[in-house]
């Protein structure tokens, strides 16, 4: 029995990859709720930071956004909030976003 390659099986369907895929799927997610008006409930959500409760012992949970932060670490903006550049420029974000896109494969 041969053994095909996913390489060789991606350039036979011609499909994108799912990683590909899924990245720039949560890039334009993380744009819409960055630009969605504040009393929407993802961008509340999103904004939130529970104060009564305590972390739980171990390793911390990654959180959705955490991504974004470490990418802009990486580019070289550390100080820079990830909404704010969302907010500023849709080409901007897409341009810093870009290196993790290529990055996932």
């Amino acid at each position: 029995m041969d053994r095909i390659r996913n390489e060789e099986i991606a350039k036979r369907t011609r499909l994108p990859r799912v990683t590909e895929l899924s990245w720039k799927r949560k890039v334009n997610w993380g744009w819409k709720v960055a630009n969605a008006e504040e009393r929407r409930w993802s961008r509340r959500i999103s904004e939130w930071c529970p104060l009564e409760s305590r972390r739980v012992r171990g390793r911390p949970l990654q959180r959705w956004e955490d991504e974004f932060k470490e990418i802009l670490q990486e580019v070289g903006t550390p100080g820079v909030l990830w909404m704010r550049l969302a907010r500023e420029s849709k080409k901007d974000w897409d341009t810093m976003m870009t290196p993790a896109r290529n990055r996932r494969q």
